[in-house]
């Protein structure tokens, strides 16, 4: 039974981060604070070890980036050439992965998931090292992707609204 309660505990902290991320991004924020935002928030409700976010131009190339626990990442653009994040860019869908090796540091089990707005894909975001709570192994469960991807999906939903907003504030007198 402590396991079912840890489960309970650990969804509703899910939706509850769903929900105040919701709220937080509803206001107009610059990019790179409502990128911060995302991951900060998906690392601590997957208690996961390193996460990362950024958006894309475009031409797909890295706009805006934030990191966490990525020690050994120099230039961000590199983890557009990691085999997770490319499927990523080109499915457009969330995956869940065990790599060996990523962005220069030991693997680990991985959620990535695209933000995406209309038909654009706006960024990436991953988590990995999932830390080990209450009766839980250090391994994701199966609805932290689904978690992670309704968050990307907010994420890409805010930093379309955040473009958006900053061309018509450049557009005025």
């Amino acid at each position: 039974m402590p396991s079912t309660n840890f489960e309970l505990r650990r969804k509703l902290l899910q939706l509850e981060a769903l929900y105040d991320v919701g709220r937080a991004l509803s206001a107009s924020r610059p990019e790179n604070e409502l990128l911060e935002e995302v991951v900060q928030r998906a690392i601590a409700t997957l208690d996961a070890t390193i996460g990362f976010i950024f958006s894309l131009d475009e031409r797909l190339e890295i706009q805006q980036f934030y990191g966490f626990g990525l020690a050994q990442l120099g230039d961000p653009s590199t983890l557009l050439a990691e085999p997770p994040v490319r499927e990523v860019i080109a499915s457009r869908e969330p995956i869940s992965v065990t790599v060996s090796k990523f962005a220069g540091q030991a693997g680990s089990e991985m959620l990535l998931a695209p933000l995406v707005a209309g038909d654009t894909i706006v960024g990436v975001i991953g988590v990995g090292g999932k830390e080990e709570r209450g009766s839980r192994s250090g391994s994701f469960a199966e609805d932290d992707l689904r978690f992670l991807s309704s968050l990307a999906a907010i994420g890409g939903a805010a930093v379309d609204n955040s473009r958006r907003f900053h061309r018509l504030d450049l557009a005025m007198p």
